[in-house]
């Protein structure tokens, strides 16, 4: 028993190291030429949605804010995507990461839940609601979703 349980926490310290690797090293904000690239697509991207506001501007725009960790821009813009498209799925996942790195555990989960209610197959929502469990110390509805994902 102390070895499955070994097994399993040590999948999901794997998860959590990949997730933290995502959170810190790619939306630290420091000024690199990936960094600067993408403030020069934001700024493309806004151009573009003052004369063409759909869904696909609004959601690259987000996912750049996001990796930027400009969360409260790339909120707006998640909600800006549901807002055209309410069945739109990817927006949810994004939201839930924003509300994780926050620390709004409840409202991460939500959308999370909302996220896997429309691709209950996708690992990902299961991958990042597990990371969001972990935070919130509830380690077996983290292992099960961890598992999922394995």
């Amino acid at each position: 028993m102390k070895d499955l349980m070994r097994q399993k926490t040590c999948s999901i310290f794997r998860c959590f190291l990949w997730i933290n690797f995502f959170f810190v090293f790619l939306c630290n904000g420091q000024q690199t030429e990936k960094t600067i690239a993408l403030q020069k697509s934001i700024e493309e991207l806004t151009k573009m949605i003052e004369t063409e506001s759909n869904y696909d501007n609004y959601f690259l725009r987000g996912t750049y804010y996001f990796t930027l960790g400009q969360l409260a821009e790339a909120q707006t813009d998640m909600n800006s995507c549901l807002e055209i498209n309410p069945q739109a799925e990817e927006p949810l996942c994004y939201l839930g990461m924003i509300e994780t790195k926050k620390k709004q555990f409840t409202k991460a989960i939500h959308y999370f839940n909302s996220f896997i209610e429309v691709k209950p197959n996708s690992y990902l929502g299961h991958l990042h609601r597990g990371y969001t469990y972990l935070q919130m110390n509830n380690w077996e509805k983290a292992t099960t979703d961890i598992d999922f994902c394995l």
